[in-house]
């Protein structure tokens, strides 16, 4: 739901604040890679002058027409230790931009009376402290499933209100995993365990969860190993279009009082994705390498593994997409993997390899894991992090790859903004 506030006649003719609110910044967003950008997440630094801002409550954005009021979130508020006003916070809005071009809109403050305002957008859903949540879109007075996460690390996917695809299992799998798992030295395969899964921030513009794995365990859970934790910032984005925008950021962090450790190809996701009777859901798999080359092929191709993005060829990305005549059940929405960056604190000679791949095993359409490629050998307290999104797109039959590509490049290259003086 959008306002429309009533101008105060008495402030700056070239924007008026709408009455009650006193003060206002302008952000200027630019466009640099000459994509319309539509319902683009902006996070703005906010520092409002001393004194002004009480409460989050009265931090509102005002679209460039200088009427509409946007849905806004603000977080990480910083306090000034002898006023208790604001000196500094972040805001999150969705935005448009044409391609290479600029527009201007309005945080506005200082309305110490403002209450809370309400908008469409996300609503999340508490149903196990810690463990499972349902992430909704409502949206004109209608609740949509968005996401639900359960067993702390199991996701479910909707788009456009309807499930990506079914769960054939859910005590072991969903539609995405968000454990990790990683080799040591000696080839013996470890599994995040310790697991936590709490909330950050909730709003209507965005979720942040917070999934972490204190420590690692065979596959029996019987035997552990302790010198390596794992952490996963996710945030989901309300997207109007009801088609998911999550980014994810994976930090392994090496713990041992070893004088160093090596993981060995560590898995940070994994996708299961196929119909109600276990068979492949997808018709394709869609993929851009670091090379530059755009593949597809049948989801049924024998188990085979690519590289999607490395610090030299940040390029890559791969989707799962159209409907397979042969089965019963069709997939609400392709599904695809952008990532963002890899990089970690590990020195050595050679440097690690922090290149990002995947695996796509058979028998699928059903399971795509994400692997970094390299060999760690780190010290206590390196990190190696991934970051990246997954995202849903309509329909599912259509030619993925350009849509893909754009969205690659819209995702890699995020608004430029610039906040000024009322």
């Amino acid at each position: 739901m959008k306002t429309k506030f009533k101008r105060n006649e008495t402030m700056n003719p070239e924007f008026v604040p709408p009455t009650g609110w006193v003060s206002y910044n302008p952000v200027t967003l630019t466009e640099s890679v000459g994509l319309d950008r539509v319902n683009d997440p902006v996070d703005i630094l906010f520092k409002p002058y001393p004194g002004n801002c009480r409460s989050e409550n009265e931090i509102r954005v005002i679209a460039p027409d200088g009427v509409t009021e946007v849905p806004s979130q603000v977080y990480d508020v910083v306090r000034d230790p002898g006023t208790g006003c604001i000196a500094s916070c972040r805001v999150v809005f969705l935005a448009n931009c044409p391609a290479y071009g600029s527009v201007t809109y309005y945080i506005i403050y200082n309305n110490h009376a403002a209450t809370a305002p309400e908008y469409d957008g996300l609503r999340l859903i508490t149903e196990a402290p810690g463990d499972t949540y349902s992430i909704k879109i409502h949206q004109a007075g209608v609740d949509y499933n968005y996401l639900h996460l359960f067993l702390k690390n199991m996701v479910d996917l909707w788009a456009g209100g309807n499930k990506v695809a079914p769960s054939v299992n859910v005590l072991l799998w969903s539609q995405l995993n968000l454990g990790t798992g990683w080799s040591d030295a000696k080839g013996v395969f470890w599994m995040g365990a310790g697991k936590t899964l709490s909330v950050l921030n909730s709003g209507p513009v965005f979720v942040d969860l917070n999934y972490t794995e204190a420590y690692g365990a065979d596959f029996y859970g019987t035997v552990f190993d302790h010198d390596v934790s794992a952490t996963k910032l996710l945030r989901v984005y309300y997207q109007p279009d009801l088609n998911l925008l999550m980014r994810y950021h994976q930090t392994l962090n090496i713990k041992t009082n070893l004088a160093n450790y090596t993981i060995q190809m560590p898995v940070y996701i994994d996708f299961k994705l196929s119909n109600s009777i276990n068979q492949p859901i997808y018709k394709y798999l869609t993929w851009k390498n670091t090379v530059g080359v755009v593949k597809t092929v049948l989801t049924e191709e024998p188990p085979f593994s690519d590289e999607i993005w490395s610090p030299a060829n940040p390029v890559g990305w791969w989707n799962l997409n159209g409907s397979r005549p042969d089965s019963a059940d069709k997939p609400a929405a392709n599904i695809g993997l952008i990532p963002t960056h890899c990089e970690g604190t590990i020195a050595g000679s050679p440097a690690p390899n922090y290149t990002v791949t995947f695996n796509h095993t058979e028998p699928i359409g059903m399971r795509n894991s994400q692997w970094l490629k390299g060999t760690y050998n780190g010290r206590p307290g390196d990190t190696i992090e991934t970051q990246g999104y997954i995202i849903t797109i309509t329909p599912v039959d259509q030619n993925i790859a350009p849509i893909m590509e754009n969205k690659a490049l819209r995702l890699r290259n995020p608004l430029k903004s610039s906040i000024g003086l009322a």
